[in-house]
């Protein structure tokens, strides 16, 4: 995760911490989620670092409202598709790290 993190901010420079630390987070929960793993594998974080940085660059376009860091607190202006669209543009690639779920 700080791995992911890391390569956000140095490719978002003068970015806003707090929102590239949410984005960074949220896209490893949905590389996890949707491979069925508890954590990202080295050869998705590249993926990861790229799901991120669309989130954050969705949330800068008014996506997200306000995110408060004390008792964590994340608005947003309107229901967003980005992390649906998102899946389905990196699918092929997630799906090979894919797990069988029963």
């Amino acid at each position: 995760m700080n791995l992911i993190l890391e390569s956000m901010k140095t490719l978002r420079e003068g970015a806003d911490d707090t929102a590239l630390a949410f984005a960074a987070r949220r896209s490893a929960e949905m590389v996890c989620a949707y491979c069925g793993m508890t954590q990202v594998p080295k050869e998705l974080e590249g993926v990861c670092v790229q799901i991120g940085l669309a989130l954050y660059d969705s949330m800068q376009e008014g996506g997200l409202r306000q995110i408060q860091e004390g008792n964590v607190s994340v608005s947003f202006t309107e229901a967003s598709t980005v992390g649906t669209e998102l899946m389905k543009e990196y699918a092929e690639e997630l799906n090979r790290f894919r797990c069988m779920q029963w």
